[in-house]
């Protein structure tokens, strides 16, 4: 288990500072970007509005054609500074290996819950990567994102330093089939959501609900590769908020993941506010499961690896809730 500090007065603080940044980011950040952006096409000068289409035609061919694309693992400033670790210890946020993972091929991280925010998986695999280092050298750690959110201008760049990546099918190949030299890492892993938004709009604390059994895309994907699939489970994910909820929040919610494929959660936490409750947060890292790679991956085959996926999360989450979970004999894990 990666060791933690205990910080209080000002780090706490700081802590519940960051905490609400994270959130500001993912909510408003997106959507004044978006603003931005149409307001400079719309009413901007023929500067402004030339400016703008050769910004968007650029982020497409980055994300699609990896042109201009940052092969390393971003700027190490954005994945390991003094405001995160301050996050980390808010929770505070752990990381434990079961096993140790040779970093002499490509991994895919298949993680549960997605949870509102993700705290756990975005702190230890993204923004606070220390931990990572320590326990899992010479693999280079990529966060998946909705496409959608990462090709919102200028918060691509901002994603792009902090090494997210697209949870696109190309972008997933073009990571899990590359190897590059010179900056101390020998393979890569990428790390999926998948539930992905509808799981984080069934999160609810104290409940597990994996939306799972028909998202088979990671499987196809690392069959194709040829990467190993390692199962990861978070607990604590799903208790650092409560919701607003009622018919027109729901509807809402709703509405915002039909149109965008994204989901936007009316939360609350301490004192009503979108500041997260202080619960620990403990992500817990997997045995692999080996696939054969082919091209062109059978059904069968996928469901059999799928199954085995299944059976890796469960076996997670039964041998670990007892150290990480309150009441654990009244929690049951729900695969949907």
């Amino acid at each position: 288990m990666a060791k933690i500090e205990h910080g209080y007065g000002f780090r706490q603080l700081m802590g519940a500072l960051a905490a609400l940044i994270y959130v500001l980011v993912i909510t408003i950040g997106f959507s004044c970007c978006w603003i931005l952006a149409l307001g400079l096409l719309l009413y901007g000068n023929l500067f402004w509005r030339i400016t703008m289409l050769l910004y968007i035609c650029y982020i497409h061919m980055s994300s699609a054609k990896f042109i201009l694309n940052i092969k390393g693992n971003g700027i190490r400033f954005f994945r390991s500074n003094w405001l995160w670790k301050q996050l980390r210890l808010y929770f505070p946020i752990e990381l434990v290996k079961t096993v140790d993972l040779p970093a002499n091929r490509h991994y895919v991280f298949a993680t549960f819950p997605h949870g509102v925010m993700t705290y756990g998986c975005s702190v230890n695999i993204t923004y606070d990567i220390d931990n990572w280092l320590a326990l899992f050298p010479g693999i280079r750690p990529r966060q998946t994102i909705l496409n959608a959110t990462y090709l919102t201008p200028f918060l691509h760049e901002y994603l792009r330093l902090c090494g997210f990546i697209s949870v696109s099918e190309k972008s997933l190949m073009h990571y899990l089939t590359s190897r590059w030299q010179g900056d101390g890492f020998t393979s890569n892993g990428v790390f999926i959501m998948v539930g992905g938004a509808q799981e984080a709009l069934d999160s609810r604390p104290g409940q597990y609900e994996l939306t799972f059994l028909r998202r088979k895309g990671f499987v196809r994907v690392a069959i194709k590769s040829g990467a190993a699939i390692v199962p990861c489970f978070t607990f604590g994910e799903v208790d650092s908020f409560e919701r607003w909820d009622g018919k027109w929040a729901l509807h809402w919610q709703l509405a915002v993941k039909y149109l965008l494929g994204i989901s936007i959660i009316l939360i609350k936490g301490r004192g009503g506010l979108p500041l997260p409750f202080k619960r620990r947060i403990v992500q817990v890292v997997g045995k692999p499961i080996e696939v054969q790679q082919n091209d062109n991956p059978q059904p069968e085959y996928v469901d059999e690896i799928h199954q085995k996926v299944i059976e890796g999360v469960k076996d997670l989450f039964e041998t670990h809730k007892i150290s990480y979970i309150e009441n654990y004999e009244n929690v049951k894990l729900v695969i949907k």
